[in-house]
């Protein structure tokens, strides 16, 4: 199992949620620089399979896909069965606490802003399981545009 640099263990099993260019980009960090094992899903209906398939331990979800809404995609595993203890790691790039309060209401263990580096996927990896939900390499300063935000 990979470790962090402090030397806590880190899941070996990896599902990544996310669009093609973005979602292969994460895979290949995650393998090469991790040594994570890592399967990527483009849509619901393959990261169920793909979860299964994994026997995943931790999913990074991207919310922001526009074929698959990656907070509904957390609210469905927090409601089955079998996904409901999977840790979840939201992925954004929205910094702002409204798009943090709909991760966290959607069942997300963590949440990351994207640009982000290895570091921080080290981070919110070894800290995934059980906590609740933090933001992780956040920017506390940055503005959401007004066309951008949560519908409440």
């Amino acid at each position: 199992m990979p470790s962090s640099e402090n030397g806590t263990e880190m899941p070996s099993r990896v599902l990544v949620v996310g669009c093609q260019d973005h979602g292969g980009g994460l895979a290949m960090l995650l393998k090469h620089l991790l040594g994570c094992e890592v399967r990527v899903a483009y849509n619901a209906d393959s990261a169920t399979q793909a979860a299964r398939e994994l026997n995943a331990q931790v999913a990074l979800i991207d919310t922001g896909i526009p074929w698959c809404n990656g907070y509904e995609l957390a609210r469905n595993f927090r409601g089955s069965r079998e996904f409901s203890e999977l840790p979840l790691i939201a992925i954004s790039c929205y910094s702002s606490t409204p798009y943090r309060d709909l991760a966290r209401q959607a069942g997300f263990n963590g949440y990351i802003v994207k640009p982000y580096g290895i570091e921080t996927l080290r981070e919110a990896l070894a800290t995934a399981g059980g906590q609740p939900m933090r933001p992780i390499g956040s920017f506390p300063n940055a503005k959401l545009p007004p066309e951008r935000r949560p519908v409440s």
